[in-house]
């Protein structure tokens, strides 16, 4: 199972490396208020909402470990696939 964290990170691995990115205005204001809270955990700033983060992360999941159909091959599964 893929966790939140682990879902954040990647989706922030993937931001900073140029794999992901977003035409959304309100996804791109929200990732500006995340923040990680005082006891550790990976939240929106207090009064923001981190809905669309959380979507992304979990769009990014999803997509970076779905299969890639390769020509002449079988299904391979993509580690670092662009989205």
């Amino acid at each position: 199972p893929v966790t939140r964290p682990t879902m954040l990170d990647e989706l922030d691995a993937a931001l900073r490396g140029g794999f992901w990115s977003s035409p959304c205005r309100q996804t791109l204001s929200q990732l500006k208020t995340f923040i990680v809270s005082g006891s550790g955990k990976p939240e929106a700033a207090s009064g923001e909402h981190d809905d669309l983060v959380l979507a992304a992360a979990i769009a990014w999941a999803v997509r970076s470990r779905a299969p890639v159909a390769r020509q002449g091959t079988q299904f391979a599964t993509s580690e670092r696939a662009a989205w």
